[in-house]
């Protein structure tokens, strides 16, 4: 069983509150428990490129309606075997802070996107989403027909990411899958 753990934040790369904490812990003691498990974020701004190597590229094409390349970047969390992949879009992820895109509804559905075509290409069995900036992988996992399985952990209810309907048309969500988050 192959599990992707999917955070928008990951200490020590990235941190602002408590969800890295968990992003950098947990995936540990489940490698420990013998989980294969992988850590997937995005690549701010304002992480140390000197730590990372790059691997790759993801196409992402349900997102704005047109193909867009995210680069493929790893490294390992510290004192483990977790492999930490981020994702890399220079016209989506322009922001040096973690959450400081002067768009970030738009930043977050296109790495949930990006990420959704990196789960399916690695054929990840179980994918482990942390907060709304993740929340959007499970709609389009669904509307992919991909069969990998989804869990969601809210570690803050007060940060929910409600945006303006006007996100649902440059989603690439189908109709059909909007009544599953609105």
């Amino acid at each position: 069983m192959r599990v992707l753990f999917v955070s928008y934040e990951v200490y020590p790369l990235a941190k602002v509150g408590g969800l890295a904490d968990v992003a950098g812990s947990l995936p540990k003691y489940l490698k420990e428990l013998g989980v294969d498990v992988d850590v997937l974020m995005p690549l701010h701004g304002s992480i140390d490129r000197s730590v990372l190597s790059k691997t790759g590229r993801v196409q992402k094409t349900r997102f704005l309606r047109r193909p867009r390349f995210f680069d493929i970047y790893k490294t390992k969390l510290p004192q483990s075997e977790v492999s930490v992949f981020l994702l890399r879009n220079e016209d989506l992820m322009d922001s040096k802070e973690v959450y400081g895109s002067s768009d970030l509804a738009l930043q977050a559905m296109s790495f949930s996107d990006a990420a959704t075509s990196f789960a399916i290409e690695q054929g990840y069995d179980i994918v482990h989403l942390n907060d709304w900036h993740t929340g959007l992988m499970a709609v389009y996992l669904k509307q992919a027909e991909a069969g990998i399985k989804t869990v969601l952990s809210i570690h803050n209810l007060a940060y929910q990411g409600v945006y303006e309907d006007r996100y649902f048309e440059l989603s690439g969500i189908k109709k059909a899958y909007q009544k599953d988050i609105s």
